[in-house]
Protein backbone atom coordinates (compact mmCIF):
# COMPACT_ATOMS: atom_id res chain seq x y z
CA UNK A 1 0.00 0.00 0.00
CA UNK A 2 0.79 3.37 -0.82
CA UNK A 3 2.78 5.34 2.34
CA UNK A 4 3.63 1.89 3.92
CA UNK A 5 7.35 0.56 4.03
CA UNK A 6 7.62 -2.72 3.88
CA UNK A 7 9.99 -4.93 6.64
CA UNK A 8 11.68 -6.37 3.86
CA UNK A 9 12.51 -2.65 2.13
CA UNK A 10 14.25 -1.34 5.60
CA UNK A 11 15.79 -4.82 5.55
CA UNK A 12 17.69 -3.91 2.25
CA UNK A 13 18.37 -0.54 3.24
CA UNK A 14 20.46 -1.93 6.30
CA UNK A 15 22.60 -4.50 4.24
CA UNK A 16 23.01 -2.24 1.40
CA UNK A 17 24.17 0.75 3.08
CA UNK A 18 28.20 0.70 2.30
CA UNK A 19 29.07 2.00 6.30
CA UNK A 20 26.94 -0.51 7.59
CA UNK A 21 28.52 -3.41 5.48
CA UNK A 22 32.35 -1.51 6.52
CA UNK A 23 31.07 -1.65 10.46
CA UNK A 24 30.34 -5.23 10.25
CA UNK A 25 33.68 -6.16 8.06
CA UNK A 26 35.64 -4.77 11.23
CA UNK A 27 33.57 -6.45 13.61
CA UNK A 28 34.18 -9.46 11.98
CA UNK A 29 37.83 -9.00 11.81
CA UNK A 30 37.84 -8.51 15.18
CA UNK A 31 34.41 -8.64 17.35
CA UNK A 32 36.31 -7.28 20.38
CA UNK A 33 36.92 -3.72 17.72
CA UNK A 34 35.60 -0.64 20.33
CA UNK A 35 33.16 1.46 18.91
CA UNK A 36 35.44 4.04 19.15
CA UNK A 37 37.96 2.68 16.66
CA UNK A 38 35.22 1.80 14.16
CA UNK A 39 34.03 5.30 14.17
CA UNK A 40 37.34 6.92 14.03
CA UNK A 41 38.43 5.14 10.81
CA UNK A 42 34.54 5.44 9.46
CA UNK A 43 34.71 9.19 10.18
CA UNK A 44 31.30 8.88 12.17
CA UNK A 45 30.79 9.84 15.70
CA UNK A 46 30.78 6.86 18.18
CA UNK A 47 27.21 7.28 19.30
CA UNK A 48 25.83 7.08 14.95
CA UNK A 49 28.45 3.35 15.31
CA UNK A 50 26.50 2.29 18.40
CA UNK A 51 23.18 2.85 16.64
CA UNK A 52 23.99 1.62 13.70
CA UNK A 53 25.31 -1.96 15.73
CA UNK A 54 21.64 -2.25 17.47
CA UNK A 55 20.20 -1.99 14.37
CA UNK A 56 21.71 -4.73 12.70
CA UNK A 57 21.56 -6.44 16.10
CA UNK A 58 17.87 -5.90 16.13
CA UNK A 59 17.02 -6.66 12.12
CA UNK A 60 18.94 -10.22 13.02
CA UNK A 61 21.81 -9.23 10.41
CA UNK A 62 24.40 -9.78 13.53
CA UNK A 63 23.44 -13.00 15.18
CA UNK A 64 26.34 -13.39 18.02
CA UNK A 65 29.35 -12.33 19.27
CA UNK A 66 31.84 -15.25 19.43
CA UNK A 67 35.03 -16.23 20.13
CA UNK A 68 36.94 -19.17 18.02
CA UNK A 69 39.42 -21.67 20.04
CA UNK A 70 42.17 -24.03 19.31
CA UNK A 71 41.18 -26.90 21.32
CA UNK A 72 43.36 -28.96 20.08
CA UNK A 73 46.27 -27.23 20.99
CA UNK A 74 44.66 -28.03 24.76
CA UNK A 75 44.86 -31.85 24.40
CA UNK A 76 41.12 -32.24 22.74
CA UNK A 77 40.62 -34.64 20.30
CA UNK A 78 38.17 -32.65 17.25
CA UNK A 79 35.99 -35.01 14.37
CA UNK A 80 34.20 -33.57 11.69
CA UNK A 81 31.58 -36.61 11.23
CA UNK A 82 28.89 -36.64 8.61
CA UNK A 83 25.41 -38.55 8.47
CA UNK A 84 22.88 -39.67 5.90
CA UNK A 85 19.68 -39.39 7.98
CA UNK A 86 16.00 -39.32 6.74
CA UNK A 87 14.87 -36.22 6.05
CA UNK A 88 11.94 -35.92 8.30
CA UNK A 89 14.36 -36.84 11.46
CA UNK A 90 16.70 -34.02 11.36
CA UNK A 91 14.98 -31.47 13.50
CA UNK A 92 14.92 -34.21 16.22
CA UNK A 93 18.59 -35.30 15.67
CA UNK A 94 19.63 -31.99 15.69
CA UNK A 95 18.80 -31.43 18.73
CA UNK A 96 20.67 -34.22 20.24
CA UNK A 97 23.62 -33.58 18.81
CA UNK A 98 22.92 -30.47 19.81
CA UNK A 99 22.26 -31.37 23.62
CA UNK A 100 25.53 -33.54 23.66
CA UNK A 101 28.08 -32.16 26.14
CA UNK A 102 31.16 -32.41 24.02
CA UNK A 103 29.36 -30.69 21.11
CA UNK A 104 31.15 -27.81 19.01
CA UNK A 105 28.32 -27.52 15.84
CA UNK A 106 25.62 -28.96 14.14
CA UNK A 107 24.56 -28.50 10.65
CA UNK A 108 22.38 -29.11 8.07
CA UNK A 109 23.07 -29.75 4.19
CA UNK A 110 21.04 -30.12 0.94
CA UNK A 111 22.97 -33.43 0.19
CA UNK A 112 22.80 -37.28 0.47
CA UNK A 113 24.27 -36.55 3.99
CA UNK A 114 22.53 -33.85 4.99
CA UNK A 115 23.58 -33.72 8.85
CA UNK A 116 27.08 -32.80 10.02
CA UNK A 117 28.42 -32.50 13.41
CA UNK A 118 31.80 -31.27 14.96
CA UNK A 119 32.50 -32.89 18.50
CA UNK A 120 35.22 -33.00 20.77
CA UNK A 121 36.80 -35.84 22.64
CA UNK A 122 39.24 -36.02 25.51
CA UNK A 123 40.77 -38.94 23.76
CA UNK A 124 40.21 -41.57 21.23
CA UNK A 125 38.18 -44.02 24.00
CA UNK A 126 35.88 -41.27 24.76
CA UNK A 127 35.66 -40.82 21.35
CA UNK A 128 34.19 -43.99 20.96
CA UNK A 129 31.71 -43.93 23.95
CA UNK A 130 30.50 -40.62 21.79
CA UNK A 131 29.84 -42.25 18.79
CA UNK A 132 28.56 -45.15 19.95
CA UNK A 133 26.06 -43.56 21.88
CA UNK A 134 25.00 -41.56 19.15
CA UNK A 135 23.99 -44.93 17.07
CA UNK A 136 22.44 -45.97 19.18
CA UNK A 137 20.11 -43.22 19.93
CA UNK A 138 19.88 -42.24 16.06
CA UNK A 139 18.49 -44.59 13.33
CA UNK A 140 22.11 -43.45 10.59
CA UNK A 141 21.85 -44.82 7.04
CA UNK A 142 25.36 -44.12 6.41
CA UNK A 143 28.29 -42.60 8.20
CA UNK A 144 31.47 -40.47 7.46
CA UNK A 145 34.06 -39.67 10.23
CA UNK A 146 37.08 -37.15 9.61
CA UNK A 147 39.41 -36.68 12.49
CA UNK A 148 40.63 -32.82 12.21
CA UNK A 149 44.63 -32.74 12.90
CA UNK A 150 44.31 -28.85 12.54
CA UNK A 151 41.82 -26.09 12.39
CA UNK A 152 41.91 -22.51 11.39
CA UNK A 153 39.57 -20.07 11.56
CA UNK A 154 40.86 -17.41 9.16
CA UNK A 155 38.19 -14.79 9.11
CA UNK A 156 36.61 -14.20 5.32
CA UNK A 157 36.75 -10.28 3.61
CA UNK A 158 33.39 -10.33 2.13
CA UNK A 159 32.98 -6.68 2.07
CA UNK A 160 36.75 -5.23 1.20
CA UNK A 161 39.56 -6.28 -0.31
CA UNK A 162 42.38 -5.83 2.43
CA UNK A 163 44.35 -8.64 3.23
CA UNK A 164 43.64 -11.67 5.16
CA UNK A 165 45.45 -11.84 8.59
CA UNK A 166 46.07 -15.82 9.62
CA UNK A 167 45.91 -17.03 12.91
CA UNK A 168 49.44 -18.75 13.70
CA UNK A 169 48.67 -22.22 15.58
CA UNK A 170 51.73 -23.52 18.21
CA UNK A 171 53.13 -26.37 18.37
CA UNK A 172 53.48 -26.90 22.25
CA UNK A 173 50.05 -28.45 23.92
CA UNK A 174 48.84 -25.60 26.49
CA UNK A 175 47.33 -26.78 29.87
CA UNK A 176 44.30 -24.51 30.80
CA UNK A 177 42.95 -24.12 34.61
CA UNK A 178 40.05 -22.95 36.41
CA UNK A 179 40.78 -19.33 35.63
CA UNK A 180 41.10 -20.05 31.72
CA UNK A 181 37.59 -21.97 31.53
CA UNK A 182 36.17 -19.34 33.18
CA UNK A 183 37.17 -16.71 30.81
CA UNK A 184 36.66 -18.75 27.79
CA UNK A 185 33.43 -19.68 28.85
CA UNK A 186 32.40 -16.13 28.70
CA UNK A 187 33.83 -15.34 25.28
CA UNK A 188 32.56 -18.03 23.85
CA UNK A 189 28.72 -16.64 24.03
CA UNK A 190 29.73 -12.91 24.01
CA UNK A 191 33.14 -12.27 22.58
CA UNK A 192 32.41 -8.32 23.22
CA UNK A 193 31.92 -9.10 26.56
CA UNK A 194 33.59 -5.98 28.62
CA UNK A 195 36.97 -6.72 30.63
CA UNK A 196 35.06 -5.71 33.89
CA UNK A 197 32.44 -8.03 33.61
CA UNK A 198 34.92 -11.33 32.80
CA UNK A 199 36.63 -10.18 35.75
CA UNK A 200 33.68 -10.54 37.82
CA UNK A 201 32.50 -13.88 36.50
CA UNK A 202 35.95 -15.54 36.54
CA UNK A 203 37.44 -13.83 39.69
CA UNK A 204 40.68 -11.79 38.43
CA UNK A 205 40.40 -8.40 38.37
CA UNK A 206 40.13 -6.70 34.68
CA UNK A 207 44.14 -6.31 34.33
CA UNK A 208 44.55 -9.88 35.02
CA UNK A 209 41.89 -11.28 32.56
CA UNK A 210 43.43 -8.79 30.24
CA UNK A 211 46.71 -10.12 30.49
CA UNK A 212 45.28 -13.63 30.18
CA UNK A 213 43.68 -13.41 26.62
CA UNK A 214 46.26 -11.83 25.73
CA UNK A 215 48.20 -14.92 26.55
CA UNK A 216 45.65 -17.44 25.63
CA UNK A 217 45.95 -15.63 22.15
CA UNK A 218 49.67 -15.65 22.03
CA UNK A 219 49.48 -19.67 22.94
CA UNK A 220 47.31 -20.06 20.30
CA UNK A 221 44.06 -21.53 22.44
CA UNK A 222 42.12 -18.25 21.56
CA UNK A 223 42.08 -17.84 17.60
CA UNK A 224 39.15 -15.06 16.48
CA UNK A 225 37.08 -12.68 17.89
CA UNK A 226 34.38 -12.95 15.40
CA UNK A 227 30.78 -11.89 14.50
CA UNK A 228 28.54 -14.54 13.37
CA UNK A 229 25.99 -12.83 11.10
CA UNK A 230 22.41 -13.66 8.49
CA UNK A 231 24.69 -14.48 5.32
CA UNK A 232 21.74 -15.17 3.63
CA UNK A 233 20.69 -11.09 3.92
CA UNK A 234 23.70 -10.69 1.95
CA UNK A 235 22.50 -12.91 -1.25
CA UNK A 236 25.57 -15.04 -0.06
CA UNK A 237 25.56 -19.12 -0.02
CA UNK A 238 28.21 -21.21 2.29
CA UNK A 239 29.32 -24.32 0.89
CA UNK A 240 31.55 -26.71 2.61
CA UNK A 241 34.18 -28.48 0.29
CA UNK A 242 36.74 -31.55 1.24
CA UNK A 243 39.49 -31.91 -0.53
CA UNK A 244 41.50 -35.03 -1.58
CA UNK A 245 44.83 -33.98 -2.25
CA UNK A 246 48.57 -35.24 -2.72
CA UNK A 247 50.78 -35.05 0.17
CA UNK A 248 53.18 -33.10 -1.46
CA UNK A 249 51.81 -30.06 -1.95
CA UNK A 250 49.10 -30.32 1.25
CA UNK A 251 50.71 -27.14 2.63
CA UNK A 252 50.91 -24.87 0.13
CA UNK A 253 46.95 -26.05 -0.68
CA UNK A 254 45.91 -25.26 2.73
CA UNK A 255 47.79 -21.56 2.45
CA UNK A 256 46.37 -20.96 -0.78
CA UNK A 257 42.69 -21.34 0.74
CA UNK A 258 43.10 -19.82 4.18
CA UNK A 259 44.16 -16.52 2.37
CA UNK A 260 41.35 -17.08 -0.14
CA UNK A 261 39.45 -13.68 1.21
CA UNK A 262 35.66 -16.22 0.81
CA UNK A 263 36.73 -18.63 3.10
CA UNK A 264 36.15 -19.07 7.02
CA UNK A 265 37.00 -22.03 8.67
CA UNK A 266 39.94 -23.98 6.87
CA UNK A 267 40.87 -27.53 8.57
CA UNK A 268 43.58 -30.31 8.06
CA UNK A 269 41.97 -33.44 8.25
CA UNK A 270 43.59 -37.25 9.16
CA UNK A 271 41.40 -38.52 5.91
CA UNK A 272 41.41 -39.70 2.67
CA UNK A 273 39.89 -36.16 2.39
CA UNK A 274 42.72 -34.14 4.16
CA UNK A 275 41.44 -30.60 3.77
CA UNK A 276 38.70 -28.61 4.57
CA UNK A 277 36.72 -25.16 4.25
CA UNK A 278 33.99 -23.47 3.99
CA UNK A 279 33.51 -21.11 1.40
CA UNK A 280 31.09 -18.47 1.16
CA UNK A 281 29.56 -16.69 -2.10
CA UNK A 282 26.95 -15.05 -4.06
CA UNK A 283 26.84 -16.72 -7.33
CA UNK A 284 27.74 -20.37 -8.65
CA UNK A 285 30.24 -18.68 -10.43
CA UNK A 286 32.36 -17.44 -7.33
CA UNK A 287 32.34 -21.66 -6.52
CA UNK A 288 33.58 -22.48 -10.29
CA UNK A 289 36.12 -19.89 -10.17
CA UNK A 290 37.59 -20.80 -6.55
CA UNK A 291 37.76 -24.96 -7.81
CA UNK A 292 38.73 -23.46 -11.33
CA UNK A 293 41.82 -21.38 -9.30
CA UNK A 294 42.86 -24.71 -7.18
CA UNK A 295 43.58 -26.53 -10.77
CA UNK A 296 45.30 -23.62 -12.43
CA UNK A 297 47.14 -23.32 -9.34
CA UNK A 298 48.27 -27.10 -8.11
CA UNK A 299 46.93 -29.36 -11.15
CA UNK A 300 46.79 -32.75 -10.23
CA UNK A 301 47.89 -32.58 -6.50
CA UNK A 302 44.20 -31.62 -6.58
CA UNK A 303 43.38 -35.55 -6.38
CA UNK A 304 39.03 -34.77 -5.71
CA UNK A 305 36.76 -32.61 -3.92
CA UNK A 306 33.05 -33.04 -2.47
CA UNK A 307 31.03 -29.83 -2.23
CA UNK A 308 27.95 -29.39 -0.08
CA UNK A 309 25.32 -26.79 0.39
CA UNK A 310 25.32 -25.30 4.12
CA UNK A 311 21.29 -24.86 4.80
CA UNK A 312 21.62 -24.04 8.38
CA UNK A 313 23.76 -23.48 11.06
CA UNK A 314 21.80 -25.38 13.99
CA UNK A 315 24.54 -24.89 16.86
CA UNK A 316 27.94 -23.02 17.58
CA UNK A 317 29.68 -23.75 20.73
CA UNK A 318 33.50 -24.16 20.17
CA UNK A 319 34.13 -24.15 24.35
CA UNK A 320 31.24 -26.81 25.07
CA UNK A 321 30.32 -27.57 28.76
CA UNK A 322 31.86 -30.91 28.71
CA UNK A 323 35.37 -29.35 28.31
CA UNK A 324 34.13 -26.61 30.63
CA UNK A 325 33.63 -28.92 33.34
CA UNK A 326 36.77 -31.17 32.62
CA UNK A 327 38.93 -28.63 33.58
CA UNK A 328 37.89 -27.58 36.27
CA UNK A 329 37.46 -30.80 37.77
CA UNK A 330 40.97 -31.84 36.51
CA UNK A 331 42.50 -28.40 38.12
CA UNK A 332 40.25 -29.19 41.47
CA UNK A 333 41.77 -32.45 41.40
CA UNK A 334 45.68 -30.86 40.96
CA UNK A 335 44.98 -28.61 43.96
CA UNK A 336 44.02 -31.38 46.41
Amino acid sequence: MEGMILISEIQERITADRKNQQILQMLIDNSRTPASKIASKLKLSKPAVLQRIKNLQDKKIILQYITYFNLISAGYKLHFIFFEIDKEKETKYSEILSKSEFSAAVMQFASKFNLAWMVFSKNTEHFNNIISGITKTMKIKNIKIFPIIENYFDNYKLFDNSKKILNELKPEKIKLDQKDAKILDTLKSNSRESLVNIAKKSGLTAEAVKQRIKKLKGKGIILNFFTNFDIFKFGFHPYLILFKTNQQNQRQILEFIRKHKNTNGQYLLDNEYNLMCMLVVKELYGLKEFIDSLHKLFGQSILGYEIYLLTNQIYNDFFPKGIYKDIITSDLSQIK
